[in-house]
């Protein structure tokens, strides 16, 4: 944390971060998490991703998932695919002639 303070939400736990605060987050579906900032000042923190190509991003809040070749989220580079999915979606993809 840059400045400000917040609230980090992960794997249904919540806990305070402060000025100066890290956290590491595992890099499969158990570091899902959220940051808010629950306080009337700016909240300032630097992430570090490890994005390998392709980048598939759970979001349990949306029941979605995303899919990133190229640029990562956030990024201002090309990306060759992108988009957001719904996790649940039912798709044919051996449809039968």
């Amino acid at each position: 944390m840059l400045a400000g303070q917040g609230t980090l939400r992960l794997a249904g736990d919540t806990r305070s971060l402060n000025e100066r605060d890290y956290v590491a987050l595992p890099a499969d579906a158990t570091g899902g998490h959220k940051i808010i900032n629950d306080s009337d000042a700016p909240l300032r923190y630097l992430a570090f991703s490890t994005m390998n190509e392709p980048e598939v991003t759970v979001y349990p809040n949306s029941n979605k998932l995303g899919v990133f070749v190229g640029s990562p989220p956030g990024g201002r580079g090309e990306r060759t695919v992108h988009g957001y999915y719904h996790i649940d979606d039912d798709i044919d993809y051996w449809k039968s002639e």
